[in-house]
């Protein structure tokens, strides 16, 4: 009996965590957290897309080097994005940014939108580059993350 009961908990539980109306669908979608090294420079980098009253993209990365243990350094980006939706481009652009003191990039106010009606969007950055004088150029493959949207 009790594996009955503990068995219907579970799956009671799971139940409430569905999502029941579009309302409770995912808001934001974020892509893995990725990471390039060059000799001693490490770049950890994720893409997010966020729907809303606000839709945007955001791009959080964080510069390190390798001496000898991992530490944070200032750095900037450069690059270019596009969002899409169902495969058609919406606006793209190059962008730029530099970091806080502690090697952290979060950018996302270029990455703005205007929502087309439901479909899927996607947000892409492409020729990247992370630069400091620590680091010396890191170039980052090209990475999209998407979201059913709007």
């Amino acid at each position: 009996m009790g594996k009955h009961v503990l068995s219907l908990i579970v799956l009671g539980s799971a139940l409430l965590a569905l999502p029941t109306s579009p309302a409770q669908a995912r808001a934001s979608g974020c892509g893995p957290q990725l990471e390039v090294r060059k000799g001693v420079a490490s770049v950890v980098w994720r893409l997010c897309l966020e729907d809303g009253n606000w839709p945007h993209g955001t791009l959080t990365a964080d510069c390190r080097i390798a001496a000898p243990f991992w530490t944070a350094v200032p750095c900037s980006v450069r690059g270019r994005f596009e969002i899409q939706r169902n495969g058609n481009l919406l606006v793209s652009g190059p962008f730029g940014a530099a970091s806080d003191p502690k090697g952290r990039v979060a950018v996302d106010q270029i990455f703005t939108f205007a929502c087309k009606g439901q479909g899927t969007y996607a947000f892409a950055v492409k020729d990247v580059l992370y630069f400091s004088p620590l680091l010396g150029a890191v170039a980052v493959p090209d990475s999209y993350t998407t979201l059913a949207a709007c």
